[in-house]
Formats: structure tokens, sequence, C-alpha cells
């Protein structure tokens, strides 16, 4: 009798439990996490191919082959046209990715852009890598070589820019109205904005250069005498022996912060305040909401890092990368180094020790925080302080719009793969192409390029071994969330 007692007792607190832990009543809810792959090959080169480059959203790609011995355009693997004269430096797509530009000789002594496969107008030379897109894509500007000169062409316009443009380096405004670059005239250097030239003296950076977010303002460091300045909608600064950081603006533009060297010590500058002197400084960093500013410095022998002017415990290393704030400004991270170890700090509180970190993500409603580590000789993605599973490698971190999904790539046995929300995809490839990331198009849908291998050799032309051509391929993944529901009587 007594064992029956007890028995009873126990199914009693079963059955207690398992209606508590059910979503409803008289129902008990699993969510089923579906994957649906879809994987389209975008291209096979046929004998040797220039580095791929891919759309800014991830959806086109680029690159040239040779077929039947002529250089060939191939775009999503169709061949677009073939020439001899098609410059390998690469291809230069459109903000909207609808637009495709580089530089062609035509077979020429002349060079040309050309653009959705039309040729523009031929000069001696073009500048390689000045081609640039307006942020709205609607403008094309580039430097080009005429009758021994420089100019610039911009909205089929040729701008005089004389003896050269600072590394060819001509950057629009986020709104595409202005365009501004550095150029050289009789051994002084100028600024070119809205129509206007305005004198810089002996050198520009051309890497300084930078409009607002708003468009209203634009900053830029200039040489002159044995002095660096910083220009602020032309109205220079302090002059200091270096600017070694920036110019960087608050996302609202109403500050502008860079970093300054002075007597062997180095500052950052925001608006006309001076911060302490360190050893050096570097990524400097504000918050999206504008009201903090975060940046590394070196003390002594050590790193640190200042938050609204306090200073971090001092570390060995620090990662690369500049540290991060949350979307939503309340928190900040960083990975820094003691010991032999590294670990992530999260609002001022040290984490658990790897033997290194990388990728640290927040989720856009800043509620998750994620990172890769590796521990030993293998890597783990640590969410919300929690590891996943271990792997020979992890890379592409990437949450959905809404939060609710986390995809990332992961390696095992040589082969690499999605991981959707903890579940292993079955497509495999042997890696993301360079440049490439995980992109979600919605909050259920994702994709990612990448290229695949196989296992299996050809024979060239000398009858010897090669590996087989690689597969340029188009991965998709559709997140389905099925429930099946117990009903109980």
């Amino acid at each position: 009798m007594r064992k029956l007692k007890l028995m009873s007792y126990v199914i009693f607190f079963v059955i207690v439990i398992f209606y508590t832990f059910c979503l409803q009543e008289v129902y008990c809810q699993e969510d089923t996490l579906v994957l649906d792959e879809n994987v389209l090959t975008f291209g096979k080169p046929v004998t040797r191919w220039s580095p791929v480059n891919i759309s800014p959203n991830f959806k086109t790609i680029a690159y040239v082959d040779v077929i039947d011995g002529k250089l060939c355009v191939v775009v999503n693997g169709k061949v677009e046209q073939c020439h001899n004269g098609i410059g390998e430096e690469g291809f230069i797509f459109s903000a909207d990715s609808n637009h495709l530009s580089y530089i062609d000789s035509k077979g020429s002594s002349k060079m040309a852009v050309v653009m959705d496969g039309k040729f523009g107008p031929e000069y001696e030379d073009v500048m390689k890598g000045s081609i640039a897109f307006s942020p709205d894509s609607k403008q094309i500007a580039y430097v080009a070589k005429k009758e021994g000169k420089w100019i610039v062409f911009n909205n089929n316009r040729e701008i005089p820019a004389y003896d050269g443009v600072s590394a060819g380096r001509l950057v629009f405004s986020p709104n595409s109205k202005r365009l501004s670059y550095g150029f050289k005239k009789e051994k002084r250097w100028f600024i070119f904005l809205d129509d206007k030239e305005f004198p810089a003296y002996e050198g520009i950076s051309a890497k300084s250069i930078i409009f607002s977010p708003d468009s209203r303002k634009l900053a830029y460091a200039f040489k002159k005498g044995e002095k660096w300045f910083v220009s602020l909608d032309n109205k220079e600064g302090e002059g200091y022996e270096g600017i070694v950081d920036g110019p960087t603006f608050s996302p609202d533009s109403n500050l502008l912060a860079y970093g300054a060297n002075q007597n062997g010590k180095t500052f950052v500058v925001v608006g006309d305040k001076k911060g302490p002197p360190y050893n050096g400084i570097g990524a400097i960093t504000f918050s999206p909401d504008s009201k903090r500013l975060a940046y590394v410095a070196g003390k002594g022998e050590k790193l640190i890092v200042i938050l609204d002017g306090n200073e971090s415990p001092p570390y060995d290393n620090l990662i690369k990368g500049k540290p991060l704030f949350s979307p939503d400004s309340k928190h900040f991270v960083y990975g820094a180094g003691r010991s032999g170890k590294r670990f992530v700090v999260m609002d001022g509180k040290e984490g658990l020790l790897y033997d290194d970190i990388f990728d640290l993500t927040f989720s856009p409603d800043s509620f998750s925080f994620v990172y890769q580590a590796k521990k030993g000789q293998k890597w783990v993605v640590v969410a919300d302080g929690r590891e996943g599973q271990l792997f020979d490698d992890v890379n592409s971190i990437t949450f959905s719009p809404d939060s609710k999904h986390l995809a990332y790539v992961a390696e095992k046995n040589g082969e690499q793969f999605l991981i959707v929300d903890g579940k292993e995809c079955t497509t495999r490839f042997t890696g993301l192409l360079k440049g490439s990331r995980i992109v979600f198009d919605s909050s259920t849908n994702l994709h990612c390029m990448v290229y695949r291998i196989g296992k299996e050799f050809e024979l060239n032309s000398s009858m010897m071994a090669k590996p087989s051509r690689p597969e340029f391929l188009l991965l998709r993944v559709d997140i389905q969330e099925s429930s099946s529901k117990v009903k109980y009587q």
C-alpha cells in the first residue's frame, strides 16, 4: 500500500510539473525550426579569374575570366563582353547595386570607364581606384588624364584638377548633393567643394576628408608650414605636430573629434577642448545618440579604454577594431587581453577567459550580445554568456532585423555550413566569398555568397592533374517555425 501511495504522489507531481510548463492550460506547444535551403550557381570560371567583386546587397558577383584568349567580364555567371583591354584591378558597384563600372582600354592606347556595358569618354589614363558612385547611385565620378593634366569627370562634365588629385579619392556627401577632393596646382594643394577652390597649402590627408552625416559640414586635415590643422567648414583650428586619428563627426553632426600629436604626446580634441595626454590614441567612437565618446589610448606599457573621460584598467592588448556601443547607446563593450588570455568587457565587467575573441555583435534591439571565442584549437559562438557548439572555425555572426534569429558560418572537417538558431544547415561549401557575409533580407529570410571547390581533379593541357574549378554559389535560407500541439483530454 505504501508503494502504491508513493507512486500516486510521484505521478501527481509529474502531471503538475508538466502542465506548469505547458504554454496553455490544455495544450503543450513545442516549436520546431524548419530551414528551407536553396542554392543557385552564379559562375564557374573557365581559365583564371580576377578577385571576385560583390555588390553591396551581396546578390551580384563580377569577375574577369579568360575565355578563348580574351578577357571577359562575367556577372552572375553570364559573360557580358570580351576584349583585350579590361583592367583587372576590380569592379565598382553603385550603392544600390544596380550599376557596375570598371576601367577598360578597349584594346587601344586610350582608357575609358565602362558603366553598365557602355563606354565613357576616352582619356590618356584613368587613375586606378578613383571611381566613385554617389550614395544615391545617380552620379559617377573619377579622375582621368587629358592633355597631360588631370581632370575630375562628374555629371558628364570635366573639372580641371591640374597636377593631381590627392590619392585619387573623391568624396560625395551623404545626401549626394556635394563633392569634395584635394588637388594639386603649381606645387600647392587645394580643396574642391561646391565648385570652389580653397587653399590647403603644403599637403592634404586624403583619407581625412569627411562630410558630416547631415551633409552640411566638411572637415579635413591639412599641412601648413610645419604644422597640421583640422579644417571645419574651411575654418582652421589649432596647429599641431600631427593629426593621428580622425576627424570623426558625431552621428547628430554637432561634434567633431580627432587625435592630435604635440611634444611627444597625443590627445583627443573635441570641438575646442583637449583631453589628457597619452602615449598614443586611436579608435575614436561616438555612441549612436551622440552623447558618449570612447577611444583607445596607450599609457606606459599598457593599453586602456577611455569612456566619457573615465579610464579603464590597464590591459596587455585590445582586439582589433573600435569599441562598440549598443544601438540604444546604453551598453558599451570591447575585447581585451591580459596574461595571455582574452575576454570581453561589457559595461566595465570582465567576462570569461578565452584564447582569442572576435566579431563582437549586438542585436538590433540591444538586448542580446554575441561574439566568437577560441578555446584551444576550437571556436565557439558565445551568446549572452552561453557557449554554443565547438567548431573548427566560426565567422560572419549576424542577427535578423527583429533580433529573433541568429546565424553564422561554422566549419567542421574541412567543410563550412550555416548555423541558424543553433540548427545546422545541410548545404556544404568551401567558404564565404571574400567580402561576403550573411545578410538577412527579412526577419525570416537570409542569403550569403559562397564558393565550393570539389575534391575531384581535372587534367590540364599538359595532362597534369590540377584541382577542379570553383563554383560561385548564392545560398538562400528561409526560416519557418512550425508548432506541434499535443492536446490532453
